[in-house]
């Protein structure tokens, strides 16, 4: 099997529904040119598509979801540390 690392963009939407091909491993969560960037593991080849759903929430917030129906991925730190997201996916 041919797989590849595709990296995806993010919102800073409380929530993002993201489409990546079926079988797509997310591996880690980053901040790149003042965004918020989600890495996958994925099948290029693969054409059926699969929706997966992210969540951030800032330091201080609400978290409006249980924290227990998702994975952490990790913390991303935006402007200069002005702010910092925490990021889960469902």
């Amino acid at each position: 099997m041919n797989r590849r690392i595709f990296k995806y963009e993010l919102k800073l939407d409380s929530v993002n529904i993201v489409s990546m091909p079926k079988g797509a491993e997310v591996i880690s969560v980053i901040e790149q040119n003042n965004g918020i960037m989600v890495y996958a593991i994925v099948d290029p080849n693969e054409t059926k598509m699969e929706d997966k759903v992210f969540t951030i929430v800032g330091t201080g917030r609400d978290m409006t979801f249980d924290a227990d129906d998702y994975v952490f991925l990790g913390t991303v730190s935006m402007f200069e540390g002005r702010y910092i997201w925490h990021v889960f996916m469902a």
